[in-house]
């Protein structure tokens, strides 16, 4: 059994931390609409928030792939934290991949997948609709 467990992840329009280390997601959303190809959004965010039983040093990396061809939209987007838990409790690894001026060639059914250590830990699908 993985030492990983995922506890929620988005795709929305902003995220941040905001006052007394709340965080903050705006605009979480399923489809992109544009009316002409290739389209390029501007900027989206990928939250991400796990918890880990173990310590030590943990990579996230975040693709955003077309399904149909397991084509990348994007070069993967990787941060590092290194975590150390006393009491035998877990920690939670919060993370928000900031994503700007992804092109997408066509319209179709797409994902944002999450990795931990090179771990698969969730896949997020989204839409790209022509409208």
């Amino acid at each position: 059994m993985s030492e990983i467990k995922l506890n929620f992840a988005f795709l929305c329009d902003l995220a941040f931390i905001g006052e007394e280390g709340k965080l903050c997601i705006i605009g979480i959303f399923k489809n992109i609409k544009g009316t002409t190809f290739p389209l390029k959004h501007p900027l989206m965010y990928v939250v991400t928030n796990v918890s880990v039983a173990n310590s030590g040093h943990y990579e996230e990396e975040i693709r955003i792939l077309r399904i149909r061809d397991k084509a990348p939209i994007v070069s993967p987007v990787k941060f590092d934290v290194n975590i150390s838990i006393k009491n035998g409790k877990h920690a939670e690894i919060g993370g928000m991949g900031r994503i700007t001026d992804a092109t997408f060639n066509e319209a179709g059914e797409y994902e944002i997948q999450v990795f931990i250590n090179n771990e698969f830990i969730t896949a997020i699908p989204f839409s790209v609709i022509a409208s």
